[in-house]
């Protein structure tokens, strides 16, 4: 059976009273759902890889692509999971729709961390349509939307739709758009108006509120569908992902490790707040840009680019939009923040840097045989949650494998790893170096770790 017929005879079946979209309130010229469906078919593929952490058995997993730029082979998804190291993330295989699916080679070329939009790059032969995404969505309440997406490998992942009435656009503080009368798909599908723009993506998924009786009262439970969705991201809040290159796109950094809120009953305690929105600064580390501008911390800032901060729902809520409008700017621009300081108010001019290396891009070291895995140290990993700047040097034991020889000589995750043998160990690499060779060697004798826990150090030893 021809594959863009057998998905167009799927969506008929699960929606045998439409055949064309009612046109919106906003207008528009009405499509047909075989056009849609049609014009999707060829850019919608379902995703798999597998994540290998080296030290213990690969895990397979799944989700779906679309296509953004037919040209470049270009996909974006929501579907592989954050903070998971480059090098761990492998084998990808794009898979096509229908009972004709072909199975393509691909690569990872990155993920946007602002969004959560990791980029696949198809590397094997096949030819596909792409679905170009609007600059804006222009949303109103009682639209129609319709999304479309890939039911599981047991169904052939032929296409299946969704649609909805876009019933509430929340601001959590970034936008996601509820809809109601229906259901949408699955998690990376796009969305669009009957009229044929693409303006999501189906996210992440709050959860909706579900009364159920349990052990003879009624209780509310928030439950989150992963097959069906309530809510998507409007195109406004990932359109800057998708005009860069994942690669040249660097998040700007201050250099505040935390915000903290400003809760009704502890604005009283603070001098001449007069009743202003704020937040205070949490840690500042050491020669950031908040450091070069003079930013200390418990300074609460009421001011950005010299209009007050807004007044969100909760006050973490009203952290997360200043966490958003600042993460909105770029690298080398100066931003404005006004700051109350022992009740006298302050302006400071911000430069934006480049965000450091992040623990999950820091350079690691597997050793399969002792059962662990370690990373080079990072500027978070000095100064965050330390009354005093970490000044050592060493490597981050991220993971241990249960039962093996690291774990049977108690060495624990988190544990800073300075010597081995007798030698220093700066980083991940000088650590392979060191046991690579011992194991080259063939040496069965126990190996001396001294690790650092805490702001003790403790000697273990380790039978190969």
């Amino acid at each position: 059976m021809n594959r863009k017929f057998f998905a167009v005879m799927l969506i008929a079946l699960c929606v045998p009273a439409v055949a064309v979209i009612a046109q919106s309130a906003g207008g528009g010229t009405p499509q047909s759902i075989p056009k849609l469906v049609s014009r999707v078919t060829g850019a919608m593929v379902r995703l798999e890889f597998v994540i290998d952490s080296r030290i213990i058995s690969p895990r397979p997993r799944s989700g779906q692509c679309i296509c953004i730029n037919a040209s470049k082979r270009l996909f974006m998804t929501r579907d592989v999971p954050g903070g998971i190291p480059v090098g761990e993330l492998k084998d990808f295989i794009l898979v096509t729709p229908g009972s004709g699916s072909k199975r393509i080679e691909a690569e990872f070329v990155g993920t946007d961390s602002e969004t959560g939009l990791s980029f696949i790059r198809a590397t094997g032969g096949h030819k596909f349509s792409e679905v170009r995404f609007a600059r804006t969505s222009n949303l109103r309440l009682g639209q129609r939307v319709i999304s479309v997406g890939l039911l599981g490998p047991q169904t052939g992942n032929v296409l299946f739709l969704g649609t909805g009435i876009v019933s509430s656009v929340i601001r959590l503080p970034q936008q996601m758009v509820y809809v109601s009368g229906g259901e949408l798909t699955n998690s990376s599908s796009p969305v669009f108006t009957d009229d044929g723009r693409a303006i999501g993506i189906v996210a992440g998924q709050l959860p909706v509120e579900h009364r159920m009786m349990l052990q003879g009262r009624w209780v509310s439970i928030g439950l989150a569908g992963k097959q069906a969705g309530k809510f998507f991201m409007p195109v406004e809040e990932f359109v800057g992902a998708l005009s860069e290159p994942v690669g040249a796109r660097k998040l700007p950094w201050t250099g505040i490790v935390k915000f903290h809120p400003v809760r009704p009953e502890q604005a009283g305690t603070i001098t001449n707040l007069g009743g202003a929105t704020a937040v205070l600064i949490g840690q500042v580390i050491p020669d950031s840009p908040a450091a070069k501008a003079g930013i200390k911390q418990a300074d609460a800032v009421v001011a950005f680019e010299g209009a007050p901060l807004e007044k969100m729902a909760t006050p973490e809520f009203t952290i997360a939009e200043l966490a958003r409008r600042l993460i909105h700017r770029k690298v080398g621009e100066k931003v404005s923040l006004t700051l109350l300081r022992k009740g006298e108010r302050h302006t400071v001019q911000v430069t934006m840097a480049a965000i450091p290396t992040r623990a999950y891009e820091a350079d690691r070291y597997y050793n399969k045989a002792l059962g662990l895995v370690g990373r080079d140290l990072v500027v978070w990993d000095r100064h965050v949650g330390r009354d005093k700047p970490l000044l050592e040097k060493g490597v981050v034991v991220t993971m241990v494998r249960q039962d093996s020889p690291a774990a049977q000589g108690k060495i624990r995750p988190g544990d800073l790893i300075t010597v081995v043998n007798d030698r220093a160990v700066p980083s991940a690499a000088a650590l392979g170096s060191i046991l690579d060779a011992l194991a080259k060697a063939g040496s069965e004798k126990p190996i001396n770790f001294i690790v650092r826990r805490g702001d003790k150090p403790e000697a273990l030893t380790v039978n190969p």
